[in-house]
C-alpha cells in the first residue's frame, strides 16, 4: 500500500501503520488466488517464504499468487521451487494440502483474534503493544459473573481507580475531598466503597471474624478478586451477589446523599442488601435451569431418526508440531457402523481440520447413497461457518465454498453442535489420525479403540431411551 502527498490523511495514516498491522495477518489457503507464495504468511511456522531464500534476486515475480505453483495434477511443482528453496521448507510446504480450483479464495486470518476474526478493540491492543494473552483472573470472572451490568462497571471502574470519587474529582476542581458520610477522610475510591465507618460497620456484620483483616486490607483488584472468587453463601445466598448488590447500593446511596443533602443512610443496610441480593438470584435461576436443562441434552450421542444415518466428525491438531488431521465415522439409526474415514492433512489450523472432517464426512456419505443425513460436530465455529449463507465477494473460510456445494446437492442435510462427549468416538479417530500417512484413509471396521466407545454410546442411550 502506498500513498501519495496529495492523499487524505486519513489514508496516508493507514498506509504508514499498514506494514506493521500485515505482520499479524496470515491466510487460509483455498484455490490460491489471493495469498502471494513469496511474501504472505500462509506456511505454518514461517513468517515468510521471502525470508527463507537465500538470493531473492532469482526470483522472477515476488507477487505471484500461490495458485501458479501447483502442476497439472493438482500436486505442489517442486521443480519451480527446487532452485529457489531451502530444502528443509520445501518439506514443510509439501506437508500442506496444494490450493485446490474447488475450493473458495484464499481467506485472509487476524492472527490475534479468537478464531481468526478481526475486531477494532483487539487490533488497537496489538498496535500499542497491549495484548494481553493470559487476561487476569479477575476481570474474567467480573464479566462472567451473574449479577446487574452495573455493579459490574462500578467494579470495573473501582478496579481502575477510575470512581468520580470526591478526592478525584478535587484533583481537578475546587471540590471538598472529604467522605460525605464521615467528614474526616478523604473519600478516596475504597474509601467510599469499604473504608468509611458506617460502610464498614455494615461489611462486618457478614464477615467471619477471622476473614476481616485480609477483607479490609487488600488493594483494590486483589479485594475485588477475593471477593468474586469467595466460595461462601450467607443466608444461603452465595457471596459474589452480596458483595456486588452491597457495592452497588453503598455507592447508589452516595450519589442519592450527594444530590439530597437530608437523605439518610439505611438503618438495616444489610437487610436492604440482602434483599436485593435475594432478587439477582433468584432472577438468574430460571435462565440457569435452561441453560443446565440445555446442556445436559448434548451430552451423549443420540441415535438419528428411521431412514436417516448420522456423521460424527472432529478434528485434530498437535500442538508441538502442528500437524493437523480429522476423521469421523458413519452410523445407521440402530447405532452400527457404516463407515469411518481418516484424514491426515499435513500442517492446518484447528477450524480447517474440524471443517475438512465435515467436507469428508458429506462426501462420503454422498458416495455411498445416503440422502438423509445428520452431521454433528463439537465446534461451535464450525457448524455456525457452514449454517452461515456463503458470499463469494464476503471472506469466508475457503472450505465453506466446498461445503456450500455439498449441501447445495439434491438431499437432506442437518448439521448440529453437540458436547464433547457425545463426539468421542469421532474425537479418538482424529486424533489417531496424527500418526498415520498424509491423505485419506477409508475405514470399513471401527478401530479397536472406537468399539469399546460405540458400545458405551449404545449402553448409555439404550438406559435413556429405545431409541429408532
Amino acid at each position: 500500500m502506498e500513498s501519495k502527498s496529495t492523499d487524505s490523511k486519513l489514508w496516508r495514516e493507514i498506509c504508514n501503520i499498514w506494514p506493521e498491522f500485515y505482520k499479524h495477518v496470515s491466510w487460509e489457503i483455498g484455490c490460491g488466488d489471493r495469498a502471494r507464495f513469496w511474501l504472505d504468511k500462509w506456511a505454518p511456522g514461517l513468517e515468510s517464504i521471502w525470508h527463507e531464500v537465500v538470493d531473492t534476486d532469482w526470483i522472477p515475480d515476488p507477487t505471484a499468487k500461490i495458485s501458479r505453483f501447483v502442476d497439472p495434477f493438482g500436486q505442489w511443482d517442486k521443480e519451480r521451487m527446487i532452485d529457489l528453496i531451502p530444502q528443509h521448507i520445501i518439506n514443510k510446504i509439501l506437508c500442506i494440502f496444494p490450493p485446490n480450483p474447488s475450493l473458495g479464495s484464499d481467506q485472509a486470518v487476524w492472527d490475534p483474534g479468537r478464531n481468526g476474526q478481526f475486531s477494532i478493540s483487539n487490533a488497537y491492543n496489538v498496535i500499542v503493544n497491549t495484548v494481553q494473552r493470559h487476561p487476569s483472573g479477575m476481570w474474567k470472572v467480573l464479566w462472567k459473573s451473574k449479577f446487574q451490568q452495573r455493579n459490574k462497571f462500578i467494579l470495573w471502574r473501582l478496579g481502575h481507580d477510575r470512581l468520580p470519587t470526591r478526592s478525584r474529582l478535587a484533583s481537578w476542581s475546587p471540590t471538598n475531598p472529604s467522605c460525605l458520610w464521615c467528614s474526616r477522610s478523604r473519600e478516596t475510591n475504597m474509601h467510599a466503597l469499604r473504608d468509611c465507618p458506617k460502610i464498614a460497620a455494615v461489611w462486618r456484620l457478614f464477615l467471619n471474624p477471622r476473614d476481616r483483616a485480609l477483607f479490609f486490607n487488600l488493594s483494590a483488584k486483589d479485594w475485588i478478586g477475593w471477593n468474586l472468587q469467595r466460595n461462601k453463601k450467607f443466608a444461603s445466598i452465595p457471596w459474589p451477589s452480596i458483595f456486588s448488590a452491597a457495592c452497588g447500593l453503598f455507592w447508589h446511596w452516595r450519589n442519592k446523599k450527594l444530590y439530597e443533602s437530608d437523605f439518610q443512610f439505611p438503618w438495616e443496610a444489610h437487610r436492604v442488601i440482602l434483599i436485593q441480593a435475594r432478587l439477582q438470584e433468584e432472577a438468574w435461576r430460571p435462565w440457569e435451569e435452561e441453560r443446565i436443562s440445555c446442556s445436559g441434552l448434548a451430552k451423549t450421542w443420540r441415535k438419528p431418526m428411521v431412514g436417516w444415518i448420522k456423521v460424527n466428525s472432529d478434528g485434530a491438531v498437535c500442538r508441538s508440531s502442528r500437524r493437523a488431521a480429522c476423521g469421523g465415522l458413519i452410523r445407521d439409526n440402530f447405532g452400527n457402523w457404516i463407515k469411518g474415514y481418516a484424514v491426515n492433512l499435513g500442517h492446518a489450523s484447528v477450524l480447517s481440520a474440524e471443517l475438512w472432517g465435515i467436507v469428508h464426512g458429506l462426501s462420503i456419505t454422498w458416495d455411498l447413497g445416503f440422502r438423509k443425513v445428520e452431521i454433528e460436530s463439537d465446534s461451535s465455529h464450525a457448524i455456525n461457518l457452514i449454517q452461515s449463507p456463503w458470499d463469494v465477494s464476503s471472506n469466508f473460510h475457503p472450505l465453506q465454498q466446498k461445503i456450500a456445494c455439498l449441501l447445495s446437492r439434491n438431499w437432506e442435510v442437518k448439521a448440529t453442535q453437540i458436547s464433547r462427549s457425545a463426539n468421542e468416538c469421532a474425537d479418538t479417530i482424529a486424533k489417531n489420525s496424527l500418526a498415520s500417512s498424509t491423505g485419506l484413509t477409508i475405514l470399513d471396521v471401527p478401530p479397536c479403540t472406537v468399539a469399546s466407545v460405540m458400545m458405551r454410546d449404545l449402553i448409555i442411550y439404550s438406559s435413556r431411551d429405545s431409541g429408532g
